[in-house]
């Protein structure tokens, strides 16, 4: 910021503290207009955009002294404050407006691929080697806790065994990885 411009500042923010309400008038007809363009652009809703510039000054008008003590440039924060509140609007809108079916399939999607995504993981980490080596049943009580995120009571009816038979397996297939490398079993999502 230019001399020019702190001085310009130091003015407004001396004419907040002292006449908040002259210096809000003169904000308010030097930048409403050029405040409701620029939330227009971001909220697509000229209404929306008119009652967040005028919240925005009511929020200055409410915090003028606050304002007028701190290290504050007015107008920058005036802009700022209504592109958030903007932008803000705008998301809110959105989800309002989404179809929660479609949000649904959105979050099946993406846990479709989460799933496929830590089952590539699984297949090419350097713990794989290892893990491939244990009995095929501690592997595959591994794979689907941690891949298919199973509980041991659906790990159980899913390959027909006790809990407690799953337990251990996992139990025992973590004293093995624990016997290998104990500071890489804790960087993955396996301890």
């Amino acid at each position: 910021m230019n001399e020019g411009d702190q001085q310009a500042n130091h003015r407004l923010k001396n004419l907040l503290a002292a006449q908040p309400k002259k210096a809000l008038t003169y904000l308010y007809d030097r930048y409403y207009k050029g405040l409701v363009y620029m939330s227009v652009s971001k909220t697509h809703d000229e209404k929306a955009s008119e009652d967040i510039v005028q919240e925005a000054f009511v929020d200055l008008w409410k915090n003028h002294k606050v304002i007028a003590r701190k290290d504050i440039i007015v107008i920058p924060y005036l802009f700022k404050m209504v592109k958030n509140r903007s932008v803000t609007h705008y998301y809110r809108k959105l989800r309002r407006n989404e179809n929660p079916l479609h949000v649904a399939e959105k979050l099946q999607e993406l846990r479709g691929a989460l799933q496929v995504e830590m089952f590539i993981w699984f297949e090419e980490h350097p713990l794989w080697q290892l893990i491939a080596t244990f009995p095929p049943r501690e592997t595959e009580c591994l794979k689907l806790k941690h891949v298919e995120n199973m509980t041991n009571d659906q790990i159980a009816i899913h390959l027909s065994i006790s809990v407690k038979a799953v337990e251990k397996n996992i139990t025992r297939a973590y004293k093995r990885l624990r016997q290998y490398d104990p500071v890489l079993l804790r960087k993955t999502v396996l301890y």
